[in-house]
């Protein structure tokens, strides 16, 4: 079936509740799946807030992309992908 979207940028219990479980899951694989079966990475980076909306909407473009080229009409299993994009550092008040 199709990707199921939800709104972007609007809080919602209900959303958050989802990452939580996925991250959750995430957890569980990290320690139970062999490298084969999972890719784990992270990049830490400098980063100018202004360039957070860009920074959405690269990694929006290529869950886009991945779901374009991996779909398939008789899959042998079922993966989800989860980003986590977000400060290390205490937010700039100066900004805006």
């Amino acid at each position: 079936s199709k990707p199921l979207t939800t709104t972007a940028d609007i809080p919602s219990e209900a959303i958050r509740s989802h990452h939580r479980q996925n991250m959750q899951k995430a957890l569980v694989a990290l320690d139970n799946l062999s490298v084969l079966e999972r890719e784990f990475s992270s990049i830490t980076l400098p980063i100018d807030f202004q360039d957070m909306q860009k920074a959405k909407d690269m990694i929006n473009e290529f869950k886009k992309k991945l779901y374009k080229e991996l779909k398939c009409d008789d899959p042998t299993d079922v993966y989800t992908l989860s980003l986590q994009f977000f400060p290390l550092t205490k937010p700039n008040k100066k900004k805006g």
